[in-house]
């Protein structure tokens, strides 16, 4: 088996690291400061405990990442303190997710891991 499939998590993965207080995950569907997507949306799919980074925090000018210091204070502010190789994100359906999860690597935090079920599993 190919390394990239073992680092996939399936539901089942998922549930211990619920009450695991060194585990982080990221929940990146919306941007709440976008109220035409609205907290219940929000609400409906989150997972008790997972903090809110949007896949579109890092574009800056033209669609680009911002420097690799500017996603990499982001994550390291998320409270929890979790190492890279303890987080999970996810979103709706695992496809914004890796936004998060390329930004996380070009910030030099590697090691998480997709949840790719997401919100849909």
């Amino acid at each position: 088996m190919s390394t990239a499939f073992r680092t996939l998590l399936s539901a089942s993965d998922l549930q211990p690291r619920l009450q695991d207080p060194s585990s982080a995950m990221i929940d990146c569907r919306f941007d709440l400061d976008d109220h035409s997507r609205g907290q219940a949306a929000y609400l409906k799919g989150h997972i008790p405990g997972a903090v809110n980074r949007p896949w579109q925090a890092d574009p800056g000018p033209y669609g680009r990442f911002l420097p690799a210091a500017s996603p990499r204070a982001d994550f390291e502010a998320l409270p929890g303190g979790a190492s890279p190789k303890e987080t999970v994100v996810y979103c709706g359906s695992g496809v914004t997710a890796a936004h998060n999860l390329l930004a996380l690597e070009y910030a030099g935090l590697q090691g998480a891991r997709p949840y790719p079920g997401s919100w849909s599993e």
